[in-house]
Formats: structure tokens, C-alpha cells, sequence
């Protein structure tokens, strides 16, 4: 199963999910794939941007290659309000997760 999650950042409140998902998905399996770096000032709190899993991916450094991960992964569990990749999912018969701690 290829399993996808997709954000906005690289978060330590989620980098745990990330890192069991890893484990138990396996190598090629999980991407946890972000559409924004880092801030300077979240980076003075301590975060940072996970560069050392080979899973972290930066949605900006290959937008073709990342829209293709959206649409074959078997889950897309993510924030990112991406309507045209919710609506080719369900086209393709994908499961879709959004999560949002603000509604």
C-alpha cells in the first residue's frame, strides 16, 4: 500500500505518525510530502525539516513528480485543501483524508 501525507510543514506533532507509518508501510511505501519549508521562527523553537528521512518530501522540488505521488498513492491523508487532487481521487476511485485542527 502506498500511503501519502501531505502537508504544509514538517511538523514534530505529526513527525511520530510519520516515522510508525515509515516503519510499518516500508522503504517506498510513505512519503510525507510538505508544501512549505520551515519558518525561521518555528525553527527557534526547535523544528526543523526532517531531511534525513528520505520520506520527506518538498512538494516545490518536483511539482509533476509530486502531483503523479498524489494520484497514485492508494491514501492521501493530509491538511492541504487541495480540491482538484480531492476531486481526481474520487475520479480514480482513491481514498482521501482531510484532517484540519481549525475548521
Amino acid at each position: 500500500m502506498k500511503f501519502v501525507l501531505y502537508t504544509n510543514i514538517v511538523s514534530p506533532h505529526v513527525m511520530p505518525l510519520a516515522k510508525r507509518l515509515s516503519a510499518k508501510l516500508g522503504d517506498g511505501n510513505f512519503a510525507y510530502v510538505t508544501t512549505d519549508g520551515v519558518s525561521s521562527q518555528r525553527k527557534s523553537l526547535g523544528w526543523n525539516d526532517s531531511t534525513e528521512f528520505s520520506w520527506v518530501i518538498d512538494a516545490n522540488t518536483d511539482p509533476v513528480a509530486t502531483r503523479r505521488m498524489l494520484d497514485e498513492a492508494d491514501v492521501v491523508y493530509g491538511n492541504i485543501r487541495d480540491f482538484d487532487m480531492m476531486e481526481q481521487r474520487v475520479r480514480l476511485g482513491k481514498k482521501t483524508i482531510y484532517w484540519s485542527e481549525r475548521w
